[in-house]
């Protein structure tokens, strides 16, 4: 796929954050990578993106967790302990009340790790910075 952008000519400052909205095909499934990372461990990625309808992008968050699906129960998260590493933008487009919900939703997710887990959180804007050097343990 190929896309072509064109901005204003001469004169024009790109003073502010360029946003673009885009749908590829096959957003909505799962998709997931699984490489073998040493002797008996193995290195998991999972991308996933919810769909939404008629919702307001500041109400995806809660749109995302409210939509009924009974996924959830079906997963034993007391034997899916691992590390999960967040990705936190925090660019000048996500100002305001878009950088709450990303908080709000990051304490949502952080409570809900099984015990005995490890995290990270990786938060990215002009440059990035890790929450801890190494991974922090789940704790209750």
């Amino acid at each position: 796929y190929t896309a072509k952008i064109t901005l204003p000519d001469e004169g024009y400052i790109p003073n502010k954050d360029f946003v673009l909205y885009y749908i590829s095909e096959g957003v909505h499934e799962a998709k997931s990578i699984v490489s073998k990372f040493e002797k008996d461990q193995y290195c998991a990625l999972i991308k996933f993106c919810p769909v939404i309808k008629d919702v307001p992008i500041d109400d995806a968050f809660k749109a995302a967790t409210t939509t009924g699906s009974d996924l959830a129960s079906e997963i034993v998260m007391s034997k899916s302990k691992g590390e999960f590493i967040f990705l936190l933008d925090r660019s000048g487009s996500m100002s305001g009340s878009r950088i709450e919900k990303a908080k709000e939703a990051l304490i949502f997710f952080l409570k809900s790790l099984p015990s005995d887990s490890y995290f990270n959180v990786v938060s990215f804007g002009t440059n990035f910075s890790f929450l801890s050097k190494k991974p922090l343990k789940v704790s209750n």
